[in-house]
């Protein structure tokens, strides 16, 4: 379906305006909003537990559970993001580069769904809190954040300039959203219930509308000529995954601030007592992991993770960074065999 869509077939697009709206889910009757079983990890983990070596069950179910939330809020705030650049990443490209009206209404519909996600895993973060016991603001201290960051800031100025970094970025992450769906799907009744049903939600709407940054940036690659534009428009990946490679590594370096909150509250006590594996690990060894291993984290990074996004930069013929060949763990969740 994604590859026959075409920017110039205004039946196929309507038709795929028609679908999407169709089967769009609500977000307050389709997910069963209600209390959150803590006893349950957020996500499956590989045999280190991610970054930690040795953690018992109990840190193991703390681990996943924090890498969910930081999954859910690195979706919030990507998408988040994106309402907040819309001005310029979407309207005034759309002027600069107008196409037919059907294209321009699948777009508003992929913010209208973007949106929704943003505010589904926006409410789990602050119900685990609210079951957990959790300060959210303190909670956020520790997440990943996007707004009012050095990164949005160049994202921002690159669109300024007439650079579409932050579409590649798009284009990347709807890839990781189903990723992350596909890696939790075989564990589904042993995760909680809630959040996974979120995930699968969040899969559903990103399949229906998986080919949208990819058209967009097919668009703007076919429209540029030469001269500036077309020469940062070349580099505009490189851009773009040199940024997320940086913020990766804040948010991997922030998570490390739970030490300090080892007195706040017993999630972060355990979270805490992990850290010393961490900090006894090689950092170059721990650099390469997460490049090409760690789960979450390595499929987020490196694009060879993903094949069909691999197939854009070639279509495009966009410069990229020499990313090494992905080794991802296997996962499992507790009492599974090792």
């Amino acid at each position: 379906m994604h590859n026959r869509l075409s920017l110039f077939n205004d039946e196929d697009l309507q038709k795929q305006l028609d679908l999407q709206k169709r089967l769009a889910w609500d977000l307050e009757k389709d997910i069963p909003w209600g209390p959150i079983d803590l006893t349950k990890p957020l996500v499956p983990l590989d045999d280190d537990a991610l970054m930690f070596p040795g953690a018992s069950a109990e840190q193991r179910l703390a681990i996943s559970q924090m890498m969910g939330l930081v999954m859910a809020s690195a979706i919030c705030e990507m998408e988040e993001s994106l309402m907040r650049l819309k001005s310029k990443c979407w309207d005034k490209l759309m002027e600069e580069n107008p196409i037919n009206p059907e294209f321009l209404a699948l777009g508003e519909q992929f913010f209208i769904e973007e949106e929704k996600h943003a505010a589904s895993f926006r409410r789990f973060i602050r119900d685990f809190c609210r079951d957990m016991g959790l300060d959210p603001e303190e909670l956020r201290s520790i997440l990943p954040l996007v707004e009012q960051t050095k990164t949005e800031w160049f994202l921002e100025q690159n669109l300024k300039t007439g650079g579409i970094a932050f579409w590649w970025i798009i284009a990347e992450v709807e890839q990781e959203f189903l990723y992350l769906y596909h890696a939790m799907r075989p564990f589904a009744s042993k995760l909680e219930p809630l959040h996974f049903t979120i995930h699968k939600k969040h899969f559903e709407e990103e399949v229906r509308h998986l080919s949208f940054p990819h058209l967009f940036l097919k668009h703007l690659s076919d429209r540029q000529e030469g001269g500036m534009i077309a020469a940062l428009r070349k580099v505009d990946l490189v851009f773009a995954q040199s940024l997320k490679l940086t913020w990766t590594a804040a948010t991997v370096q922030k998570l490390t601030k739970v030490e300090k909150k080892r007195d706040v509250h017993p999630f972060y006590r355990t979270l805490a007592d992990t850290i010393p594996m961490l900090k006894e690990q090689n950092i170059f060894e721990i650099s390469w992991n997460l490049l090409v291993k760690t789960p979450y984290i390595s499929s987020f990074m490196n694009h060879r993770y993903h094949t069909k996004f691999s197939h854009i930069i070639e279509d495009l013929g966009v410069w990229t960074l020499p990313f090494p060949r992905p080794l991802p763990a296997k996962l499992r969740t507790e009492g599974d065999p090792v």
